[in-house]
């Protein structure tokens, strides 16, 4: 069974006081035998001088004076000497006492920093600590430190994979405005549609990278973005549906509302129409033509609920747990994408305190479900 560091502690110190009472009780002991001794020598020397006298008869003596009544034995004792005696015995024990606490204070707290020492050496070497130890206190923080490490590798990891995604959908445009560029210095024989063609190019390229660099500015302004505008989630549904119509006109998917009237809260309007747009953008973009987006809004006891549903192609179960990654495409897509609109959705919701789960069917359709408290 695991001992807590308060409990060794406690263990150990009662041990020292322990042994300081039977050092002062083996004192007491001495001082004792001692007077014990006088006294026999007292009984002996009395004994060779018996003084027998009918009345009370009174001795002085160093220290004390005894009384004796007739037919009694006079008994005379050294009271200071046997006082000196047990003060020196005292002050003998009181010193060793303070001495054996004061080594037994050190030898627990050199004992129990070893294994923090140890923890400390790792920690400044950045390494995982590895602990053998029966202190609860000590193994829990070399636990959570472990954790931390874990979590901070991954944090640099995902920071790496973001560096090496921006990168590519960076060069990506760029290398095509060169090589379309290239091919026009080339040709020889030029005329106003190959300079046409190759501008409407560059354009396309261009707007994939402004679509990048705006996504990714979206992204950095999340963790200091205001969210104390009085928002009303039926009101802004309402506004992106209307907004985003005639995108879905354009791929033949009707538009379905279903709202209630729900507490208003606190939120950033700006970003939540932005998230609702994604999604809705999304369902309409994967969906199949004469599909349909359906999205419904409902008050619950303590949050409010938006699910927003498309029958469209679906998710792969393999997928599902990575759509929200930065620069995640789902495998055989033939539809365009930069992969940052989910993840940009995930930490908007996440900005506002709430969740959002994806269930999906292949073949069946897609379903976000979103969770707002009321009070944010």
């Amino acid at each position: 069974m695991k001992k807590t560091i308060q409990a060794k502690t406690f263990i150990a110190l009662t041990l020292a006081i322990f042994m300081c009472g039977v050092f002062y009780l083996m004192s007491v002991d001495a001082a004792t035998k001692s007077l014990v001794g006088l006294y026999k020598a007292e009984v002996a020397r009395a004994e060779q001088n018996t003084i027998v006298e009918n009345d009370v008869d009174y001795s002085t003596v160093k220290g004390d004076t005894l009384g004796t009544t007739a037919g009694e034995i006079l008994i005379t004792v050294d009271v200071e000497s046997f006082k000196t005696n047990l003060i020196m015995n005292t002050a003998i024990i009181t010193v060793v006492a303070m001495l054996i606490l004061i080594g037994s204070a050190y030898l627990i707290v050199a004992y129990f920093n070893r294994p923090i020492k140890h923890l400390t050496k790792q920690v400044k070497a950045g390494k995982q600590a590895a602990i053998n130890t029966t202190s609860d206190e000590v193994q829990t923080l070399s636990q959570s430190y472990n954790e931390m490490l874990s979590k901070l590798d991954g944090a640099l990891s995902a920071q790496k994979h973001f560096n090496v995604s921006v990168a590519h959908e960076l060069k990506t445009p760029l290398a095509v405005m060169k090589a379309h560029i290239d091919v026009l210095n080339n040709q020889e024989a030029k005329d106003i549609k190959d300079y046409q063609e190759t501008i409407a190019i560059i354009h396309q390229s261009l707007n994939k990278m402004n679509a990048v660099i705006e996504t990714l500015l979206d992204s950095s302004v999340l963790s200091t973005a205001s969210i104390d505008d009085n928002i009303c989630l039926d009101e802004i549904l309402s506004d992106v549906i209307t907004d985003i119509k005639p995108y879905a006109t354009q791929h033949q998917v009707s538009l379905e509302l279903e709202s209630v009237d729900c507490p208003s809260g606190k939120g950033n309007q700006v970003l939540l129409y932005r998230a609702f747009y994604n999604l809705i953008e999304n369902a309409i973009k994967y969906n199949n033509a004469g599909g349909k987006v359906r999205v419904k809004l409902e008050c619950l006891k303590h949050t409010s609920k938006i699910t927003i549903a498309d029958t469209g192609c679906g998710i792969a179960e393999k997928d599902i747990d990575h759509i929200f990654e930065p620069f995640y495409r789902v495998e055989g897509s033939d539809k365009e994408g930069l992969g940052l609109g989910l993840s940009l959705v995930l930490n908007i919701i996440q900005r506002h305190s709430g969740l959002i789960t994806a269930i999906s069917k292949p073949q069946e359709g897609t379903s976000f479900e979103i969770e707002l408290p009321h009070l944010i």
